[in-house]
């Protein structure tokens, strides 16, 4: 059995085929939404980008297309696979207000994956979505979450090496509630957070990775200045598995910092604190240390935005190591160089440590983006990423480039 080490993604929109099936869809896509615009003409008025189904009731449809060349298919050190992909993703969103003080949302997304040269690689995915949002009064506010997701762990990205890629199914729950006025000299804010993740294939080597997750957290918020608050923090998370037992845990954070939404220009949340990851069976060190989570953006002009974000924490980790500690940085530049063309460029790099294992991995991720509007329903894309990770242990090096040229339309 050969381990394989914990990938960093590459963006789920990697694809091309033949050209016959490219026209194909493209020309059902087009036929698919032209109806809907007809609809949507014919019958009541409906919002910008939005098809009116009902009083209260939008659906926004929308499709995209990626044609394209993934130089190594499955993240390999030697004997990359390289192909052409074609991807799918199909979206719904359905968004319902009844009234002024309640909101909802319907949403499906589906990523269907195809590859030329390497069928065996071809995943589906699908993922279907509600969540609501409720005020009960000034002070009073409840935002939730459920989800269904029929997901897959594609080969580059599997704990250990098989066949074809690792199915999976996952059911996840969300509740956020908050009290205090907007603006209030204090708030606070709990949440709760269920994760239920089951794999289908492959069980002799993923039924380890079936596991629960319950997280529970706390909020205080205290206003400093007009837009800018202290935070203090505290969250549990008890995470258990059906099989691999060795690996459930207690992950406890204390953390402190700063939000603020101040001007025009800038916005961020920091925080900083201390992290305890504690397994239940003492086969495995526990994690103690220093823990953080960081996002600041900024908006020199009102067309180009910056964002930086960083963090550090404590992982499971099911191939190598004790645990996994990551510590992450990133830049993202979007740029509006016209009304109808746009830019985005995103370099991140993460580092590596597996606890009580040799092993230690440096991957460092570069993408870019060029879009233009052709119309207010249809944009022509590029998208360019690489990946290159380096790791102490040999066979998980790797490098990765994809090319893409995609057609997104919606109403």
């Amino acid at each position: 059995m050969t381990h394989k080490p914990m990938k960093i993604r590459m963006h789920p929109m990697s694809a091309v085929i033949a050209p016959r099936l490219f026209q194909k869809t493209l020309m059902g896509m087009t036929i698919g939404l032209a109806g809907a615009t007809v609809l949507a003409q014919d019958g009541q008025a409906s919002p910008e980008g939005g098809l009116r189904l009902g009083e209260g009731v939008v659906a926004y449809p929308s499709v995209k297309l990626s044609y394209g060349h993934d130089d190594n298919v499955r993240a390999s050190a030697t004997n990359a696979i390289s192909t052409g992909v074609v991807t799918l993703a199909p979206s719904l969103k359905t968004e319902i207000q009844p009234d002024n003080i309640s909101r909802y949302s319907l949403v499906y997304d589906g990523v269907y994956t195809r590859y030329q040269d390497t069928s065996e690689d071809d995943t589906d995915i699908h993922v279907l979505s509600a969540t609501g949002a409720h005020t009960f009064s000034a002070r009073s506010r409840l935002n939730w979450s459920v989800g269904q997701q029929q997901g897959v762990d594609p080969r580059a990205e599997a704990v250990v090496e098989s066949a074809e890629p690792d199915q999976w199914r996952a059911t996840r729950l969300n509740a956020l509630y908050s009290y205090g006025a907007t603006g209030a000299q204090g708030r606070i804010e709990t949440e709760y957070g269920f994760n239920r993740k089951r794999y289908q294939n492959n069980l002799a080597t993923t039924a380890a990775s079936d596991v629960d997750t319950h997280q529970l957290a706390g909020r205080y918020f205290w206003r400093v200045l007009p837009r800018t608050y202290l935070v203090a923090e505290a969250r549990l998370a008890q995470t258990q598995y059906r099989v691999g037992t060795v690996n459930d845990n207690t992950d406890l954070r204390w953390l402190t910092g700063v939000t603020w939404d101040a001007t025009a220009q800038t916005k961020g949340m920091v925080k900083v604190g201390q992290q305890r990851k504690l397994f239940d069976l003492d086969v495995k060190a526990d994690a103690t240390g220093l823990t953080y989570e960081a996002s600041v953006e900024w908006k020199p002009l009102s067309y180009s935005v910056f964002t930086l974000s960083a963090g550090r924490a404590a992982f499971d980790a099911l191939a190598d190591g004790d645990y996994d500690r990551n510590t992450s940085l990133s830049l993202n530049w979007g740029h509006q160089w016209s009304s109808a063309l746009s830019s985005r460029l995103s370099v991140r790099d993460v580092s590596s440590t597996f606890v009580n294992s040799a092993r230690r991995d440096d991957a460092l991720t570069t993408s870019l983006g060029v879009y233009y509007g052709l119309s207010r329903r249809y944009t022509l894309g590029l998208d360019l990423a690489s990946t290159q990770r380096d790791s102490t242990i040999e066979g998980n090096n790797y490098k990765r480039n994809t090319v893409l040229v995609n057609l997104n339309a919606s109403l």
